[in-house]
């Protein structure tokens, strides 16, 4: 033992020393390198010329095309512009039925939801006596999850758990089967869930195919040209009011699986429809949930319309028919999307939502969470809004009756503008739609006479674009076109948002029925 600790000594100390020395004189030959470097650069870029241009970026992202706002859009925003600066027109504002925005069309914030958000937002404000016991209750819930008891700190990458907690309670309540918070993530409303969901999708060999709907909600194709997906349509049925057949999702997927490079992944399924306005049976949810589990197919449910049913059909979630099923499909792969943007909340500027994952693959949430934290985490704002929707006042609380009594109002008004419009846009020369049974838009059929198409086509636009700016320049009114939801050019429709209120129907039907007959008698 006395022989070997000495042993050892040296030859660590031999090691120590002759590293040291061996690395001395590559220091001293990097600092002789740095302190060689020239004073003066020599300039070798070309004058005038910016380093970040459009040369710069992914041609994916300068690709990106999400129609909504397109030309008719903006040239709607630089209309009412001209008539805030004064300008005289043939009208004296802009109908906005292109976007689905209905608080900024007139209807009413939730009562609840916005006293919840006052309290959380001004915590003094509880010291009053203006606000009912339950939503005080709520809003000291809330602020004791936060950190420093303040909306202005910032939350985990999920969110705040007693959000999803409640949003999970609202899932198992709606769908009648025990859900867990883990399956939970909140996100910057339904686009922001969609995001993720596109990101994670993505395989590192192959191109991605995705299955959506056609007609689409553009957002979903300008997301996957984001991201380098292969959009694979399956056609809607328009003489069947826009049902979704099975046959037509075996034509879609065989064409890609023999004439696309691309593996196909992903059923996308609106429920209720946008732009079309129709609600999945049970018996239909149940053939595609087949015909997802045959073909090894991931579920995206974009249900964010089920707080906007229009008649008598009921909504049922993808989730809820999926395991009501059993063997073997309940095990079909889902995500489920909802947020606060529509129904009887509409709060699209708080941007609060979620996505529900059911049988994914814990190494998946390990990606999404890595995902979430460099977002960091979900709006704060949003998250109490959503708190509001998926914990609304129950029966004997204070704020039960009020609450009540303002859905059923936005319900009822929605059913008779819905019906009304419906009725009226029927009466108009060229046009053709069904009332829609849930969503706020009416999608409607119309005519364009063949010298409006030729004129079109000299102008270098899509036929329904050129209907769709006449309408605006003339009357005001922007539309979103068919082409925009993905139909060809020869397919003339235009989606309507629904006017929040029944009195601005006639406003918005005398103006689109004057242009119309003039514009038929221009072109034809």
């Amino acid at each position: 033992m006395h022989i070997v600790f000495p042993s050892l000594l040296i030859i660590f100390l031999g090691f120590y020393y002759s590293s040291t020395f061996a690395l001395y004189p590559r220091r001293k030959r990097a600092t002789q390198c740095l302190s060689s470097q020239p004073t003066n650069f020599t300039v070798i870029r070309e004058p005038g010329r910016k380093l970040f241009d459009p040369k710069s970026i992914r041609e994916s992202y300068k690709n990106i095309n999400f129609a909504l706002r397109g030309p008719i859009h903006l040239r709607s925003i630089e209309i009412r512009q001209e008539l805030q600066r004064g300008v005289r027109k043939g009208f004296q504002d802009v109908i906005f039925s292109n976007i689905v925005d209905s608080q900024g069309t007139g209807q009413k914030p939730n009562t609840f939801l916005r006293q919840v958000l006052s309290l959380v937002s001004v915590p003094q404000l509880m010291n009053s006596s203006i606000f009912p016991s339950d939503v005080v209750q709520r809003a000291k819930e809330l602020i004791s999850q936060m950190k420093g008891n303040t909306i202005g700190s910032m939350t985990g990458e999920n969110g705040l758990e007693i959000v999803r907690i409640k949003v999970a309670e609202f899932i198992s309540k709606r769908d009648e089967i025990p859900v867990s918070f883990e399956d939970i993530y909140l996100t910057n409303g339904v686009s922001g869930g969609l995001e993720l969901a596109f990101k994670l999708v993505q395989c590192k060999d192959v191109d991605v195919g995705i299955l959506t709907p056609n007609p689409l909600y553009p957002l979903y194709s300008a997301l996957m040209t984001q991201h380098g997906l292969t959009k694979i349509s399956y056609n809607l049925n328009p003489d069947r009011a826009w049902s979704l057949e099975v046959r037509e999702l075996e034509r879609a997927y065989d064409n890609a699986t023999c004439s696309c490079n691309c593996k196909v992944r992903v059923l996308v399924l609106i429920n209720p429809g946008n732009p079309t306005g129709k609600i999945l049976r049970r018996q239909n949810l149940e053939e595609i949930i087949k015909f997802a589990y045959s073909h090894n197919l991931i579920v995206f449910a974009d249900e964010i319309y089920q707080h906007n049913l229009l008649g008598d059909v009921p909504f049922l979630s993808v989730h809820k028919v999926a395991m009501e099923m059993g063997p073997p499909y309940d095990k079909v792969e889902l995500v489920s999307f909802h947020s606060i943007s529509k129904g009887y909340t509409s709060e699209g500027g708080l941007r609060g939502g979620y996505m529900h994952l059911t049988n994914i693959d814990k190494g998946v949430h390990d990606v999404l969470h890595k995902l979430l934290t460099v977002q960091q985490c979900p709006s704060i704002v949003g998250q109490v809004g959503l708190y509001s929707l998926v914990s609304p006042p129950q029966n004997g609380e204070p704020s039960y009756d009020s609450f009540q009594r303002e859905i059923a109002d936005i319900s009822h008004n929605y059913k008779q503008v819905a019906k009304i419009l419906s009725t009226e846009l029927n009466k108009v020369v060229g046009f053709n739609c069904s009332q829609p049974e849930g969503g706020p838009v009416v999608f409607t059929k119309f005519k364009i006479p063949q010298k409006a198409v030729d004129e079109a086509e000299v102008q270098g636009t899509a036929p329904d674009i050129f209907y769709g700016l006449e309408l605006l320049e003339t009357m005001g009114i922007s539309v979103a076109v068919g082409s925009a939801f993905g139909l060809s050019p020869t397919q003339h429709y235009m989606r309507l948002s629904l006017p929040a209120k029944v009195e601005d129907i006639d406003k918005l039907v005398v103006r689109l029925k004057s242009f119309n007959q003039q514009f038929l008698e221009k072109y034809s």
